[in-house]
């Protein structure tokens, strides 16, 4: 198995694979086989069927079939082992299956991008403290008349005579 990875952008890879012909014919003769055992075909018993005429019914269907599970076999070995961490769906452009042929097809996939981590020790970030805010900004709400926080269920309580009221 032959394998060109060209990388098109920082996230996009174009793999192009040539699989021996070796492999294609054995997948191929397998395939016509499986087809060839339960086809019934008018003037011929089941399993008896000569290839030609299995190739001229069904041909275009077993090699759509050989050449999809070629591509899914293939390219989860070149996945492991080019480490290519792929994100979405490959999308296949084109598949060159011939009988007695290298098989040749191109696929397009979205990677992860890689991410160069750099020392931050060095780095100093500000810390806040989110609690000493609120105690700055809770007396003010509490004067306004707005909201109180949830911890008091968002209600403001008026003087006794005017009971509770909700704010909005």
């Amino acid at each position: 198995m032959k394998v060109q990875i060209e990388e098109l952008s920082g996230v996009k890879r174009k793999v192009q694979v040539e699989l021996p012909a070796e492999m294609v014919s054995e997948k191929l003769e397998q395939a016509y086989k499986d087809v060839g055992k339960n086809a019934h075909l008018r003037g011929f018993r089941p399993g008896k069927a000569p290839r030609a005429i299995l190739e001229r019914y069904f041909g275009q269907h077993i090699k759509d079939q050989v050449s999809s599970e070629l591509i899914e076999e293939s390219f989860g070995k070149i996945i492991s082992e080019h480490d290519l961490r792929a994100v979405g769906r490959p999308a296949v452009e084109e598949v060159d299956l011939k009988p007695g042929q290298d098989m040749r097809f191109t696929v397009t996939v979205e990677v992860s991008p890689s991410i160069d981590l750099r020392i931050t020790r060095d780095w100093n970030f500000p810390r806040r403290s989110y609690k000493s805010q609120m105690r700055r900004s809770l007396p003010a709400l509490m004067r306004s008349g707005r909201c109180l926080p949830s911890w008091r269920m968002w209600m403001r309580i008026d003087p006794p005579k005017k009971g509770i009221s909700f704010c909005f």
